[in-house]
């Protein structure tokens, strides 16, 4: 009688254990890695040298069981550190369909240069088989890779640094000189006088400057011809570039020629000094061959008596 007992036992616990396996196994196959990243999101999407930003992400279950003991651990390249927080976030649980939105704030080196940089999202978490009293689960792991931008806005000046044009002399060069005043390198620069009828441009109206780094310089000059008798002449200038990453640039802006008067640029002073110079020099040439003359003369009239 016993051992028929145990044999009806031992029966039950094997079709126990099949069934719990099958469930099981079921299971795995619709839990699998259920985890999504549905999205990733920088803020401010470009992150400049020596500022903080913020690193949103939104996960999601999208498997048909519930995750507990989630760990999502964010590893950052070596240019950028976490301002005034954890490399890693615990998540006690999440059901199926349901997302949770986690952020890591994050800070960039000064000295980082611009550019693409690589960061890692590691996800540790377990899936659960049945439901949560059964606590049977399997341990996942997920590995992602996301994207950094380091980048700033560039900054260029321009000025109208040096002109030999002035009123009664409208044929000169004018100088336009280009500063890189923010924190990013400037690459392709070109510079482009553009036509207008208040004067000719004699040579080219295109410049090629290429690379400009970060607080540095550079000039462009142009020769033209001033038709106009305005006080004030409009350089039209346009600028063409890129910065570290090729995004391209291009802005105008109106430059203004002054035509001051000679007295005003300060040459009527260097004229007149000119002029009494070689008055001077005149002069001096002039006494000195009277000089040799004189004395010919006399020679000449001795030998004669």
């Amino acid at each position: 009688m016993m051992k028929q007992i145990f044999s009806i036992v031992f029966v039950i616990f094997l079709v126990g254990v099949v069934s719990a396996l099958y469930i099981e196994d079921k299971n795995t196959l619709d839990a699998g890695h259920a985890i999504r990243v549905k999205n990733v999101a920088m803020v401010p999407e470009n992150l400049v040298p020596g500022e903080e930003g913020l690193i949103a992400i939104e996960i999601e279950n999208g498997g048909n069981l519930f995750i507990d003991n989630m760990q999502v651990k964010l590893g950052l390249p070596s240019v950028v550190s976490f301002y005034k927080d954890v490399d890693k976030i615990k998540i006690s649980r999440i059901d199926p369909g349901e997302s949770k939105n986690i952020s890591f704030r994050i800070i960039a080196s000064p000295a980082a240069k611009e550019g693409l940089y690589e960061g890692s999202l590691d996800i540790d978490y377990i899936t659960h088989f049945g439901t949560s009293l059964i606590n049977v689960g399997d341990n996942q792991k997920d590995n992602y890779t996301l994207g950094i931008i380091i980048r700033s806005t560039p900054a260029l000046f321009m000025q109208l640094q040096n002109s030999e044009i002035y009123r009664g002399n409208s044929l000169g060069e004018i100088g336009v000189k280009l500063v890189n005043k923010g924190l990013s390198d400037i690459q392709f620069l070109s510079i482009e006088l553009e036509e207008s009828p208040d004067y000719d441009i004699i040579d080219e109206s295109v410049k090629y400057i290429g690379d400009l780094d970060s607080d540095d310089f550079d000039t462009a000059n142009f020769r033209i011809n001033v038709k106009s008798s305005k006080r004030e002449i409009i350089l039209p200038i346009k600028i063409e570039y890129k910065d570290s990453l090729n995004k391209a640039y291009e802005t105008q802006e109106n430059l203004v020629l002054q035509m001051r008067s000679a007295q005003e640029m300060g040459v009527a002073s260097n004229v007149f000094l000119y002029v009494v110079l070689s008055i001077i020099f005149i002069l001096g040439v002039g006494y000195f061959l009277y000089r040799r003359y004189k004395k010919k003369q006399r020679h000449k009239h001795f030998h004669h008596r």
